[in-house]
């Protein structure tokens, strides 16, 4: 009893020891796991440091190209802007000068014409003074010739009346003559029916 007491005794220190054995195996392999996945995990993350740096730099690189194009592009605007402005401002300058040019010419147009109806009126003022000059002339002319037709007709008429005084004058004349003689004669019957009644 005592010996299979002892075989059992040292079959179950072997199982033990084999069991020991076997658990601190298991738990260096364990271990070893651990440290293996350790690695792993401190190696997985230096990689996902590196490309978190890595990343970083690219996006400050592409953030500095986009940077640069931007400006690049707008500097090339801001000269395009420049240059549109510029050819707007030496259109505008066309402009006015056309603009002016057009007001000078319209200007000049405008006393060009001005100054030919001015002329136009002066000659046409000096044509109607010379036309209304030669109606005064005609005028005078038929005032003249009326006046002088006047003249005759009155030393006509004068002439006229003095022929008919002269007449009136010589048959005033014959008449006072006959009358003399009438008396005369009856004064010479008288004195001879006098003498006769003597």
């Amino acid at each position: 009893a005592e010996e299979a007491k002892k075989a059992e005794q040292e079959e179950a220190e072997k199982k033990a020891a084999e069991a020991r054995k076997k658990a601190q195996i298991e738990a260096e392999q364990a271990e070893k796991v651990a440290q293996e996945e350790a690695k792993k995990k401190a190696a997985a993350r230096k990689q996902a440091q590196i490309e978190a740096e890595e990343a970083k730099k690219a996006a400050q690189e592409e953030a500095e190209k986009k940077t640069a194009e931007a400006r690049k592009q707008a500097q090339i605007e801001a000269e395009q802007a420049e240059k549109v402005a510029q050819e707007e401002a030496k259109k505008k300058a066309a402009a006015r000068k056309q603009a002016q040019i057009e007001a000078e010419e319209a200007k000049k147009a405008e006393q060009e014409e001005a100054e030919k109806k001015a002329a136009e009126a002066r000659k046409k003022a000096q044509i109607e003074a010379e036309q209304a000059e030669k109606v005064a002339q005609e005028e005078a002319k038929k005032k003249a010739a009326a006046l002088k037709k006047v003249q005759i007709e009155a030393a006509k008429t004068k002439k006229a009346a003095q022929q008919a005084a002269k007449k009136k004058k010589a048959a005033a004349a014959t008449a006072a003559a006959l009358k003399k003689a009438q008396i005369e004669a009856e004064q010479k019957k008288r004195a001879a029916q006098e003498e006769e009644a003597k």
